[in-house]
Parts: structure tokens; sequence; C-alpha cells
């Protein structure tokens, strides 16, 4: 039986995205009944403008981002947050650093780090190239961005043109940071946090970005906390099985309402 009592949730995305990735799900969420969601997007992606950083604030997105997120649920109330990647990175910070009362449900959230991404630290002019590659309007650089995708995307016909535009508007300076920020953050919530209310961990099975052992101490470090591997996907259920999300999504909320 559906829930009556109105819920208000708040969707987190993951680097190079934008709010307009989960627009759908928005969508399907608010017409399930008595959901409102807001779609918060951070500077630098989709439609919000990068904020101007001298050279002494240009290594910290990370925490002004977080700063800027704790702010905000101060000042707004939801029941739940769903936060994809850096999105659920910065989601499970926020709330823990507020001691505040929202449900998590963190899809493929970077945690301890990205190994596979360090390496390119000793190329980096080389990542800052291909990134301003990627913005080339033409074959190429389409291309391009579907073959680095599929880092996060394990099934080249599930990269749809929204992608392709994310990465286009992307301030390339910020995915830069961004990039080598989220691959060395060593920020774990420690080994006994309890979480106002639950939390819900989502992973592919076949995720290439987020190592299962990252993913496992999050679920221990996390009182009560449950832990879904959706079949078959990678790193972006939003994108390489919707509608599965979304089946996990309403049965989490309806599970947890009240």
């Amino acid at each position: 039986m559906m829930n009556t009592d109105r819920r208000s949730v708040l969707i987190l995305h993951g680097w190079m995205h934008s709010a307009r990735r989960y627009a759908k799900l928005k969508d399907a969420l608010e017409a399930y009944g008595n959901i409102q969601v807001t779609l918060y997007e951070f500077p630098g992606f989709g439609e919000t403008p990068a904020k101007n950083r001298d050279k002494k604030h240009a290594h910290d997105i990370m925490a002004e981002y977080l700063e800027d997120l704790k702010s905000y649920l101060k000042s707004h109330h939801f029941d739940y947050i769903i936060g994809h990647s850096m999105g659920g990175n910065l989601a499970l910070r926020a709330v823990a650093e507020n001691h505040s009362q929202e449900a998590l449900i963190l899809l493929s959230p970077e945690y301890e780090g990205i190994a596979l991404l360090k390496p390119l630290i000793f190329i980096r002019p080389l990542v800052r190239a291909a990134l301003r590659f990627a913005a080339r309007k033409n074959l190429a650089g389409i291309f391009f961005i579907k073959l680095a995708s599929l880092l996060t995307v394990n099934k080249l016909s599930k990269i749809d043109d929204l992608m392709i535009r994310d990465a286009w508007q992307a301030d390339k300076e910020t995915a830069e940071e961004l990039m080598f920020e989220l691959a060395f953050d060593k920020w774990n919530v420690g080994p006994a946090y309890k979480p106002g209310r639950t939390m819900l961990l989502i992973i592919g099975e076949k995720d290439r970005i987020i190592p299962r052992s990252h993913m496992s101490d999050l679920k221990n470090h996390v009182a009560g906390c449950k832990m879904y591997v959706m079949k078959g996907i990678g790193h972006t259920a939003v994108l390489e099985d919707y509608e599965g999300l979304l089946k996990v999504l309403l049965r989490w909320v309806d599970k947890t309402k009240g």
C-alpha cells in the first residue's frame, strides 16, 4: 500500500554529471505520490557556473562543496538524501558533520579514495589536455567521451546524449581538480558511526571505479547500514539499470517511512 505521508528527497549528482541526469528519476518519484524531490547541482557542472577561485583556494573544491552543502541542509528539510559517487561522499560527510537526521541512500559513493585514478597524477598535463579535447563538439570529441565513460558505464549502448552534453558543459579546471581530490581522498566516517536514520548503500556488481573493499569498509563503519548489489551493472545505476534502481528506491522509501 502506498505511503500517504509526504516525503522530501534531495538528489546529489556525481563527477562530470549534472542535476539534469536525475530529472527522469525526480519525475518518477514524484509521480509515485507524496514525494517531493529537489535536484542539487554543484558549481562547475550543468547550468551552475564554477566559482572564481584564487590559487590559494584552487585545491580544496570538495571542502568548499561540503561547507556549501552543510549550510544548505541546515536551512532546508529533507527526509532522504540520494547521492551518487562524489555526491554520495558529500552527502555522508554533511549529514555526519551536521549530526542531522536525513536518511541516506548512497549510489556507489566515493569512499577512501579511488586507487585506479591515482597513477594519473604522473601524467596530469595529459589529463588536462584530455579534458579539453573532450570539450570539442565534433565526432572525435564525442568518441573520446564515450571511450572514457566506459570506466563508469559498462556498456557503450548505455552512454546517452546527456552524458556527452554534461561533459561538454563541465568546467574543465573544476573537473580536473576534483578528479585528483577524489582519487586521493582519505576520509572515512570512522569505525562506529551511528546515523540519525537509516542508510542504504547501492552498488554495481561490476563497478570498475569503486573497489568493493571500500564499500565493505563503509558498510562496516556505519551501524545498521544495508547494502544492495545491483547485478550486471557498473558505477552508474541511473544509466545502466534505471528501472531496477527506481524499484529499489521506492521499496526502500516505503519500507523506512515514518
